[in-house]
């Protein structure tokens, strides 16, 4: 589950950045696991705050890989509370083939100073001819006015996504990825959608995109 309740409309007011930047951090495969396609998984999204965890399982089921249906987990008559036979049941019995298990780690935030930038100059009559003389200093020096250093907020957020195969229910594959200062909700999910689809195409867990 996460560590610390974030709503919605806190992570959509995430716009620290111009430009969001996730990266995979690490990556798995399961060594015994077949590494056959699968067509029909299951996704769960384990957080807190229903409402954001429905609104990524609706988004991811909504845009699946190519070849892949994803259904929300939410839209199952699946909980966590559930005994382990009966979850089995209901998932195999539908014909899912893999459930994927998605999870915020943790949310790292801190203070980054940005000082400010500034040019010296050691003997102005050597190094800086401009320096020499009212007329060429005086339009330099307004052009290289420099702005007071400022602290900006960074929030790093840790995701696990972990694949199992049914029915068996072992893993057969997980990444972790890290986002830093995401602009939105549906950014973060788009990224992590795309790092996590090229690499359960490697795998060839899920079936290659369509030439």
């Amino acid at each position: 589950m996460w560590s610390a309740r974030i709503t919605l409309a806190a992570i959509a007011a995430l716009m620290l950045s111009a430009c969001s930047s996730t990266r995979l951090a690490s990556t798995w495969h399961a060594p015994d696991d077949p590494r056959t396609p699968m067509r029909r998984i299951a996704l769960f999204v384990a957080l807190k705050d229903t409402e954001t965890a429905r609104f990524i399982e609706d988004e991811l089921s909504r845009k699946p890989p190519e070849g892949v249906a994803i259904t929300a987990g939410h839209t199952l008559a699946v909980s966590p509370a559930m005994p382990s036979d009966e979850a089995k049941a209901a998932l195999t019995g539908k014909g899912f083939e893999g459930a994927i298990v998605t999870r915020l780690v943790t949310v790292d935030e801190r203070d980054v100073y940005h000082p400010p930038e500034a040019n010296f100059v050691g003997d102005p009559w050597v190094f800086a001819p401009r320096y020499r003389s009212f007329w060429g200093y005086y339009p330099y020096a307004y052009t290289t006015l420099v702005s007071p250093g400022y602290v900006s907020r960074e929030r790093r957020f840790i995701v696990e996504t972990i694949l199992y195969r049914l029915p068996e229910g072992k893993p057969a594959w997980s990444a972790v990825t890290e986002s830093l200062n995401p602009a939105s909700t549906l950014v973060m999910i788009n990224e992590v959608r795309a790092i996590a689809t090229k690499q359960l195409r490697t795998a060839g867990l899920i079936p290659p995109a369509a030439r």
